[in-house]
């Protein structure tokens, strides 16, 4: 007799519980977290870049070594660029010494493509590319 009272009153509990706004939220939730995990994740091609390149200006990696230019040491990544996914990339750390080839005079500015300008007082930096650079694309393109 009991087994049978108690089937009404689990039914009751399941639609009650199915019906509180919350409990479908939670399921909502769950779903919008299961299909986050399966898109991909990560920055932008351009933060990427942008996050690899100020990260040779800002820090002496290992690969990067000073370069003699005109008789002043300079980072070879300023100098050559950095690299990223088969495309060159460089930093300008004009008004201070910067030997990219826009500062050292072997491109032109108007031949660049801008991709980052920060503009502090104390140190700015631009970053830039002789390449084309597709701001929807995971990598850049040549």
């Amino acid at each position: 007799m009991r087994a049978k009272a108690a089937f009404p009153i689990l039914l009751g509990l399941v639609l009650f519980l199915t019906s509180i706004p919350g409990y479908s939220s939670v399921r909502a939730q769950t779903a919008d977290f299961a299909d986050a995990n399966t898109a991909p994740r990560g920055p932008s091609a351009l933060e990427r870049v942008v996050e690899i390149v100020i990260s040779h200006a800002d820090n002496m990696l290992p690969t990067d070594e000073m370069i003699q230019v005109g008789g002043l040491s300079a980072k070879k990544s300023n100098y050559h660029g950095v690299g990223v996914d088969d495309c060159r990339f460089f930093y300008c750390l004009a008004p201070h010494f910067c030997s990219c080839p826009v500062c050292r005079g072997s491109r032109d500015v108007d031949n660049t493509i801008l991709l980052f300008l920060d503009e502090s007082p104390t140190f700015p930096m631009a970053i830039y590319t002789l390449d084309e650079f597709d701001l929807h694309q995971s990598a850049p393109t040549r």
